[in-house]
């Protein structure tokens, strides 16, 4: 640490603001959106599904203080995502209940402040102060704001947020070719397949198959090794490979059918997250999959028949079906055979062929991507900490 950094509290440098409790009966079609806790997916805030609100039945000068935009960041204070930062990216919308938003002051740099408030430092005091009596766990804006942390001056501030968004910025520039590539490849889809057939003519099954995967004893798990994905582990189209969990190298020959590669699709097959499912990007060590996580078996060269299927579960009414299907008992579940029974567009094989060679490129470049951002998270995260902690001295440093 050096010394002219001092310690503070967030409540010191920012303004903490907890959201408006909206009612309920005011929510429908309207163009005034609300952000929820479950539209933070970190590291964004999820603003295309936002609610609509009336404000007409509210004093609007009042709401103004729950207003965020573009380059705001909000956390969710109650509930299985609490502690969850998220960042907005476009448009502006108002914050419900529940969901906290951050005003900086003239001491602290915007972009620092988010790195404050991204560090595992921070995520552990929220779980340590969590308040676990009530029937959700929670945590109020006042114990958040006495936060203690250490604050360089503004130029070291905007050096080290400098930094560690170069490698941000890297990672979205990622997110947004990908976005751009799959938007492609679904439109050759509706082109290719969807037109090619009067209407849903197959299923899943009669171009693949997909099993549950290995179920690892209890007594099996360790703290490193082989990392095994999990349920949680898929989220938001991809695999956080932070939540995995690990096996010995000698359970590898129990869980053989289960070994994935690049260009390999996994589902989620129980829980809140049924139905999501995500692509493996290129990996260099070995992946093993768990029970209640569907591997879909694509052959040796996933890569080469990745495409058809990708699309094809991305078409809504296709992914609402899975969903449908795993409803009904205490907790949602569907099984390998709810999956490949679920109706598909299925032209003959030289159709599906032609269209996975033509998109093969498209998904080569994604899972790149996907691989390269995985590697930058990892040297932000290896960085974050040594920087604002001071072990990492940038004053001298040219950015």
């Amino acid at each position: 640490m050096t010394s002219n950094w001092k310690e503070c509290k967030l409540s010191d440098v920012c303004e903490l603001v907890a959201g408006f409790a909206f009612k309920s009966k005011d929510f429908g079609g309207y163009n005034n959106k609300v952000i929820k806790i479950a539209n933070i997916t970190p590291p964004y805030v999820q603003m295309d599904n936002l609610s609509g609100v009336d404000i007409s039945q509210y004093d609007k000068s009042k709401l103004n203080k729950f207003k965020v935009t573009v380059g705001d960041y909000v956390l969710a204070m109650t509930g299985a995502t609490i502690g969850k930062l998220g960042r907005i990216l476009c448009d502006e919308a108002y914050i419900n209940q529940r969901v906290l938003s951050f005003s900086p002051k003239n001491s602290i740099d915007k972009k620092f402040l988010y790195y404050v408030l991204s560090q595992n430092k921070f995520n552990k005091y929220i779980l340590n102060y969590t308040d676990s009596d009530t029937a959700q766990p929670n945590i109020s804006a006042n114990t958040i704001g006495k936060y203690k942390f250490y604050l360089p001056e503004l130029k070291t501030q905007r050096k080290i947020a400098k930094v560690l968004s170069a490698i941000d910025d890297k990672i979205e520039l990622n997110n947004s070719i990908n976005n751009n590539l799959e938007q492609q490849a679904m439109a050759l889809f509706k082109q290719k397949i969807i037109e090619n057939c009067d209407n849903k003519n197959g299923t899943i099954g009669d171009y693949c198959s997909v099993k549950s995967g290995y179920a690892f004893k209890g007594t099996w798990w360790q703290d490193c090794g082989v990392k095994v994905v999990k349920i949680k582990t898929i989220d938001n189209d991809t695999i956080n490979f932070n939540d995995c969990s690990y096996v010995s190298e000698d359970k590898v020959q129990y869980a053989k059918d289960f070994i994935v590669q690049g260009g390999d699709l996994l589902i989620a097959m129980t829980g809140a997250t049924i139905g999501k499912f995500a692509v493996i990007p290129k990996i260099n060590e070995p992946l093993l999959v768990n029970q209640r996580v569907g591997k879909f078996f694509l052959g040796t060269e996933p890569l080469n028949r990745l495409a058809f299927l990708y699309c094809s579960l991305k078409q809504q009414d296709t992914i609402t079906e899975i969903i449908n299907r795993g409803q009904g008992s205490a907790q949602p579940n569907i099984s390998s055979t709810d999956i490949m029974t679920t109706p598909c567009y299925l032209p003959n094989k030289y159709v599906i062929d032609e269209f996975n060679e033509l998109c093969k490129p498209i998904f080569e470049t994604i899972i790149t991507n996907k691989y390269e951002n995985e590697q930058l998270a990892n040297l932000r995260d290896a960085l974050l900490p040594k920087l604002m902690s001071g072990e990492i001295d940038v004053d001298n440093v040219e950015v």
